[in-house]
């Protein structure tokens, strides 16, 4: 999952590697998931794959993003990042917020911060050190809530 977060990290290098000690291509299913399909993704499957298939997901799938879901960010400061951060909050305690760090030490050190703030809404972490089961059961928690705060790596 995530290969071209993978790539976009440098770690092409280790993907090829990988797949050097891997059955031949004739031999083995290879499953490659990315949100975007990147240069080197394709790049990527060119070189290690037989006959690829590309499955896209188009707007009017099942799965297509919410008209009703806003995106926004804020270029701040890195002082002012946690007080810009709780003001959003506290101003859409009806709403679910979902919070995307780097890394999962961003995360739990985020929520543990307003987890001691108490901002009004349930706050909660999602990040790929959590055992699957962990993972799925904070995201449907999540997903059961009103309304709630959530800190998650971009690979959780």
């Amino acid at each position: 999952d995530e290969a071209d977060r993978l790539l976009d990290m440098g770690f092409a290098a280790e993907l090829n590697a990988i797949i050097d000690y891997l059955p031949p291509a004739g031999e083995r299913q290879t499953l490659l998931f990315s949100a975007t399909q990147t240069k080197s993704v394709r790049d990527l499957a060119r070189l290690n794959l037989r006959d690829p298939c590309y499955v896209a997901v188009h707007e009017k799938a099942q799965f297509a993003t919410p008209a009703q879901l806003t995106q926004n960010y804020v270029v701040c400061s890195l002082p002012d990042k946690l007080n810009l951060l709780y003001s959003f909050v506290k101003s859409h305690l009806k709403h679910k917020v979902i919070v995307f760090v780097t890394a999962t030490k961003q995360a739990r050190f985020m929520y543990e911060a307003f987890r001691r703030m108490q901002p009004g809404v349930p706050v909660t972490v999602l990040h790929g050190k959590q055992k699957q089961k962990r993972r799925m059961v904070v995201y449907y928690d999540f997903v059961e809530k009103p309304a709630a705060l959530m800190f998650c790596t971009d690979v959780a």
